[in-house]
């Protein structure tokens, strides 16, 4: 069994293997610095009792991928595009190594995309990585 920080710290070091992403962050950051950057913006935390000698939890991080529109001139269509193209590479890096280093039991992803104006205006897709670990409680 793993505990939040080190899968947290297993997610982040998959983010920053994937191609394509320029900057990866534990944490939300205020102004970002290189794009498209990966954001973990949060988590919940869902633990259930399966027996007297065990516990399953699950653990959903949140993340965002920022891609701007505007200071590279790069507009809307383009920055749809970079973040089309990274979709399957997160899918693929999670899909590929669903125990994250054999650190929990399952991880899935699942993703959706829009669009938000922080200090510029930027395309965003939102993961959410989901593990599943047992804690044996003996």
């Amino acid at each position: 069994m793993s505990d939040y920080k080190s899968i947290k710290a297993a997610i982040k070091t998959k983010l920053e293997a994937i191609s394509g992403i320029d900057k990866v962050y534990g944490w939300e950051k205020g102004q970002i610095e290189g794009y498209p950057a990966a954001v973990i913006s949060g988590f919940e935390l869902v633990d259930t009792w399966i027996d007297t000698r065990t516990d399953e939890y699950e653990i959903t991080f949140k993340m965002r991928i920022y891609q701007e529109m505007e200071k590279e001139g790069k507009g809307p269509e383009v920055a749809e595009s970079i973040l089309d193209n990274l979709v399957n590479s997160i899918i693929d890096a999670f899909r590929n190594d669903r125990t994250l280093g054999d650190s929990v039991v399952g991880c899935w992803v699942s993703a959706g995309s829009g669009w938000t104006d922080r200090e510029l205006k930027m395309r965003i897709l939102e993961i959410n990585i989901k593990v599943k670990d047992v804690y044996d409680l003996s």
